[in-house]
């Protein structure tokens, strides 16, 4: 699955990291982690705690969603994986369930060790599910219980923070950390996820009489309700007790909200009782609540199922498992949201399929053998050496390695390239690269098509190989010592698996080639290679890309999508079946465009005679990359309203807000006119401004922020606090303003903070109407901006639209655009930038437009989609993954078949 230049993988936050042993999770009816998982996903925070400030000073999330829990047993041998410390770096939380069972795990001990050196130690709690706490610790208990009955893992019992500083830890140090119970009575026993499971084990033991089983399962069942509270409220950093009471005046509403309905109901079906038969009635009535029930679940459902969905997009690797789930949510779901999210995304990225393919693969020449003989050596004293291993180029040309046949004497080793008539083209060479031993040998040498350049691979005892390129006519070295790296299992003595360049070609005055490493750890090199007029070769730009397992194939393939002609997309197929898509971009990693599963080792990677990618898979079996251009609807940006001669120019962004909407910016007396320049430059003296908006013949008078704060619109303050049409006292929304746009009606603010997050506030109260939108999440995705720049608010105030700038000398400024959906504050689009240099040829010419339908966003959008396309989109995605979610929730292989997907792309289009 594709993805583009804006989609890289960027950190996922989660609310809660559940630390547990799997033993811990494998019987029926005692799956703790899953219980927990789903638990704190499907809870639904009280409405009037949503953006509270909490205990640690953020605003309340709407939900507890994503939660992590690693699902796969970790070798006993192995280390914390990158994965892991990533997501304990950026959760929230970190829950553990304690059990006799946990303490032996040395992974559940690694990973409070890394939280708490994080510096979040007071962002733990433990669950108690079995055995009992510091039993090891206190001679009662160890009397009582054995000292292995300890629930506590050791880093839970021991390490608290230094001389004030959270990242120092003091191992010996005594620690009592904050726990949550859910063994029976408390007691040194394991318990059940559900009240029921802990009913029927009493039943089936027989000791206990009807009313002690229920007074026990009672107590069971609050203590359950109770522990998972506990843990909710150390997630949403609310004191227990004001969850608790709020929760239980929230389910009590929903319980009475509910027992409404029913009672409506039962008045309507009690006419009907009398019209017609009981029997009848009864019938009626039960089908209407499972009706009502189903529509219930449906929804939940769908919500999770979009929810899934747009946090697997954030992964290139889980694209299309994630195109999967927004295919169930909107089919089987109705949910509009998951429909909504699959109609941006083909509208926003190049999309790629893998097909089957009866293409013959092309014979590969094999390199002619070089004889040895005649070949002197450098002139070494006292070193018995001799040529070690040779190497055919282009047009007759010839590379030999001369050494010391026993390397572990660790003598150094030289090649040298000579022409087809035996003249000397280079001089004796020796690579070098820092290391811990000189016991080295080249493995092997590979030159450029064109003969400009010498790779060399050179083994080390213990250590990875390293590659360096040479510019044959100079003898020089060309960019930066390569090493084979990546994330594989390799641990020592890590090779290039794959080592190619690609032809130069004319550029100007410069000929332009790349060379492209993969490692047997799975990383992919991608260097760029320049030689001037002048004959004189650089490297001017190098991408990392990852895979997981050995790199076995690679090449370069031109990408019509973007306006370079001479743009390139890196295809990389690795051990495990994985296909990278990648465009080389900005730093040592690459952007990457997507990623395709063969179903088998890539042993090649080719393109043919008429462009197209071929993939050669272990056993002879052939696919072909085959592209699907992204969806293009044919949108224009709606022309702007005219104004009355006269009248000043509107924000434009507030003249996009809503058609027809006027503006009228009034300078009080004494203030000279041309310090309007506050709305376009921040930085000069505050100026203290009224606005008069008028909508529909309504209007709404509100004050300018002060300049310092980098607002322009709509009230009056300082860093965090917020004057509403003369309310009193002011209201601090928790953060420093950086902007404030008006709604479609005077009834809404949005307003953009400086941490570059946004939020909908109500323009009488402040009352926040909508999620946090957090920009931050997604820096990773072209860049970080330098100051919130503008934003619109559709008339439902559904979606709101984002741009946030960055100025790059000397005549660019970059936008990055985002589409958000307000209820849940996730992107309902890629973020994508806009580079304005001045030119006429723009997507949309700087200017923004949002409605309940249609968006800027590099480019006119979409972002509704209408009922009747719901099963359309459902059945693109479930084409482009390759994947369908059944009901069991196991992802089924589905054909992929490109002349579908580009029908269906017609019905969409209308025609």
């Amino acid at each position: 699955m594709n993805s583009n230049p804006a989609s890289t993988t960027s950190p996922r936050q989660y609310a809660v990291f559940i630390s547990y042993r799997h033993a811990d999770n494998l019987e029926m009816g005692r799956k703790w982690a899953n219980w927990l998982h789903e638990a704190l996903e499907s809870y639904e925070v009280p409405p009037d705690l949503i953006g509270k400030t909490s205990l640690r000073g953020d605003p309340v999330p709407a939900s507890l969603y994503p939660v992590f829990r690693d699902e796969a047993e970790l070798p006993a041998d192995a280390d914390l994986s990158t994965n892991i410390r990533r997501a304990l770096e950026n959760s929230g939380l970190l829950v553990v369930l304690c059990s006799p069972r946990a303490v032996q795990s040395r992974f559940v001990e690694d990973e409070i060790r890394y939280f708490k050196e994080l510096g979040k130690s007071d962002r733990m709690l433990a669950l108690m599910l079995d055995g009992e706490p510091n039993a090891s610790d206190d001679p009662g208990k160890v009397a009582s219980f054995g000292a292995e009955a300890e629930c506590f893992p050791y880093p839970l019992r021991f390490g608290v923070p230094v001389d004030g500083d959270a990242r120092k830890i003091d191992w010996n140090a005594r620690t009592e950390p904050i726990a949550a119970d859910v063994r029976p009575g408390g007691h040194c026993v394991q318990g059940w996820t559900t009240a029921a499971a802990y009913r029927e084990q009493l039943v089936k033991e027989g000791k206990l009489t009807a009313r002690q089983i229920n007074d026990a399962v009672q107590e069971f069942g609050e203590r359950l309700e109770l522990a998972k509270l506990k843990v909710i409220a150390g997630a949403l950093g609310l004191p227990l007790g004001e969850l608790t009471q709020r929760d239980k005046a929230f389910q009590l509403a929903k319980a009475k909200r509910r027992q409404k309905i029913i009672m409506t109901a039962a008045v309507v079906f009690g006419v009907l009782a009398v019209l017609a038969a009981g029997a009848g009635w009864i019938a009626w009535e039960m089908r209407g609540r499972a009706t009502a029930k189903a529509h219930e679940l449906s929804d939940t459902l769908g919500i999770y199922s979009f929810y899934e969905g747009t946090n697997r997009l954030t992964n290139h690797e889980t694209t299309g498992e994630a195109l999967a789930y927004l295919a169930r949510g909107a089919r089987e779901y109705g949910n509009q949201n998951c429909a909504d999210r699959i109609l941006t995304f083909i509208q926003q990225r190049p999309l790629w399929v893998l097909v089957p393919s009866d293409r013959k693969r092309p014979a590969v020449a094999e390199p002619a053998e070089v004889p040895a003989s005649g070949i002197k050596g450098p002139p070494l004293e006292g070193v018995e050496m001799k040529v070690l291993m040779t190497a055919a180029g282009p047009e007759g040309m010839t590379a030999a390695v001369w050494g010391d046949e026993d390397t572990s004497m660790g003598s150094p080793c030289y090649f040298r390239v000579w022409d087809a008539k035996g003249k000397a083209l280079t001089p004796w060479i020796e690579p070098k690269f820092e290391a811990m031993t000189r016991s080295e040998h080249v493995s092997r040498i590979d030159f450029s098509p064109d003969g400009l350049y010498v790779a060399v691979c050179v083994q080390r005892w213990r250590e990875p190989e390293f590659l360096q390129v040479f510019h044959v006519p100079s003898g020089k070295q060309v960019g930066d010592t390569l090493e084979a790296t990546g994330e594989g299992s390799h641990v020592q003595s890590a090779s290039f698996t794959h080592v190619s360049f690609t032809r130069s070609r004319a550029r100007g005055d410069e000929k332009n080639g790349a060379l492209l490493a993969g490692s047997s750890r799975g990383d992919v090199y991608w260097m760029d290679l320049t030689v001037s007029a002048e004959g004189e070769a650089t490297s001017y730009k190098e991408a990392l890309v990852p895979h997981h397992y050995a790199v076995w194939a690679a090449t370069l393939v031109k990408d019509g999508e973007y306006k370079d002609g001479d743009a390139e997309l890196l295809v990389s197929g690795s051990e495990d079946g994985r296909i990278n898509l990648t465009r080389a971009g900005d730093g040592a990693r690459g952007v990457q465009a997507g990623t395709l599963n063969a179903g088998g080792k890539v042993e090649a990677v080719y393109v043919d005679a008429d462009g197209a990618v071929e993939v050669v898979v272990e056993g002879g079996r052939q696919m072909r990359l085959v592209k699907i251009p992204n969806l293009d609807l044919g949108l224009k940006m709606p022309e702007v309203p005219e104004y009355e001669a006269g009248e000043s120019k509107p924000e434009e962004s507030v003249i996009a807000a809503k058609k027809g909407a006027k503006v009228q910016f009034t300078i009080p007396d004494g203030i000279m006119e041309e310090q309007m320049g506050v709305f376009s430059s921040p930085r000069v003296q505050p100026v203290p401004l009224s606005v008069r908006v008028t909508h529909a013949d309504k209007s709404v008078a509100c004050y300018g922020v002060d300049a310092s704060y980098k607002s322009r619109l709509l009230a009056k303050g300082a860093g965090s606090l917020l004057t509403l049409r003369g309310s009193a006292p002011p209201v601090d929304v928790g953060k420093e303003i950086a902007d404030i746009t008006p709604g479609p009606d005077e009834k809404a603010l949005t307003v953009g903070f400086a941490d570059f997050s946004y939020r909908v506030l109500s323009a009488s109260t402040g009352a926040p109407l909508s999620a946090l939108m957090d920009e931050k999440l997604f820096f990773a995705q072209g860049g970080q901006p330098d100051a919130v720049e503008s934003m619109l608010l559709s008339a439902s105030g559904k979606r709101l639209l984002t741009r946030s700038q960055h100025w790059e000398p000397p005549n660019a400024m970059l936008s990055y655009l985002m589409v958000w959906d307000t209820a849940t504050g996730v992107p309902m689009t890629d973020r994508r930038m806009y580079a304005d240099d001045g030119g006429d040829d723009q997507p949309y010419e700087g200017r923004l437009y949002m409605d309940d339908v249609n968006a800027t966003a590099d480019g006119m959008l979409r972002h509704h989609a209408q009922a009747e396309e719901f099963a359309v989109l459902a059945e693109i995605a479930e084409n482009l993954a390759g994947l369908r979610l059944t009901e069991s929730r196991e992802f089924q292989a589905v054909a992929q078949q490109p002349e579908v997907v580009r029908g269906l792309f017609e019905r969409l289009r209308g025609k």
